[in-house]
């Protein structure tokens, strides 16, 4: 017969492998089902953010919607802005990579090499939302007809800014706790996880930066 009922017992070498297998193989699923779930929310909110783009993008073809040159956002800093979130998303995503290829026993005193790239990438998403708390405040508050456009546009600007507070939170979270040796290349996720929902604040700010500011700087 090709296959036999084993008889005798297993040695204690061979459970332990096959507890070590049993373990990656729940450990391999439970991060698979986490890049899932993160995947899911990154798609049915990105519908929310489609639909304020397209919404501002609809009214701008209005008359007297969009507005004159003396009220119009000024472009530079949030250009700034957005080369500073590129850089901080660059950092997050070598932070990931460094805890990825970090050994799961460190010495006791050592420092975690990620700990230094993950706070440049949290202080420069903090400059960006600074500058997004700018630019909330830029057009006048109203409901005189030139500046009526304000309100969706301080609506899709802090829209996008609570989602960046609370990832930045979420990011000085695992920086706070990687400060025991926990994240290593056993126990990624935490540190992938917040990169990846900052990712998401990342696109969604480009997207908005298309609509927002692009057209006046053409």
């Amino acid at each position: 017969m090709q296959y036999m009922n084993r008889q005798y017992p297993l040695s204690a070498d061979e459970k332990q492998k096959r507890e070590e297998e049993r373990a990656e193989a729940e450990r391999a699923q439970k991060l698979s089902n986490n890049r899932m779930g993160v995947l899911v929310f990154q798609v049915s909110w990105i519908m929310a953010f489609v639909a304020l783009l397209v919404s501002y993008w609809q009214l701008g073809f209005s008359p007297g919607w969009r507005p004159s040159a003396d009220l119009a956002p000024n472009p530079i800093l949030p250009t700034l802005g957005t080369l500073v979130i590129l850089a901080s998303g660059w950092f997050a995503r070598r932070g990931v990579q460094i805890v990825s290829e970090t050994d799961p026993m460190p010495q006791a005193d050592d420092t975690p090499p990620f700990r230094q790239t993950w706070l440049f990438a949290i202080v420069t998403g903090i400059a960006f939302t600074l500058v997004m708390v700018q630019q909330y405040f830029v057009i006048p508050f109203g409901d005189a007809p030139e500046v009526r456009f304000g309100m969706i546009y301080r609506l899709m600007i802090g829209y996008h800014a609570i989602h960046a507070i609370v990832t930045l939170v979420m990011m000085w979270q695992v920086y706070r706790l990687s400060a025991d040796h926990r994240y290593n290349s056993e126990n990624v996720w935490a540190v992938e996880g917040s990169a990846k929902l900052w990712y998401f604040v990342i696109v969604a700010w480009l997207m908005f930066y298309v609509v927002l500011y692009l057209p006046f700087l053409l």
